[in-house]
């Protein structure tokens, strides 16, 4: 019964996880947002490249 009594009362890998959570949770937020930010500059360059072939053709 002591054992399990230890078993419960130890708290040293609390902090661990709760470090493991809060990286998880920053890495997803960063995936979302470069998920975000590459779409937004794939379109970017493709528009740029569409007017640097409009700008060529025209000369």
């Amino acid at each position: 019964m002591k054992a399990i009594r230890r078993i419960f009362a130890d708290r040293t890998g609390g902090t661990a996880i709760e470090y493991a959570l809060v990286a998880a949770l920053i890495s997803a937020a960063g995936l979302t947002a470069f998920q975000t930010i590459g779409g937004e500059l794939k379109l970017t360059y493709a528009n740029l490249v569409e007017r640097l072939h409009t700008t060529n053709a025209s000369s």
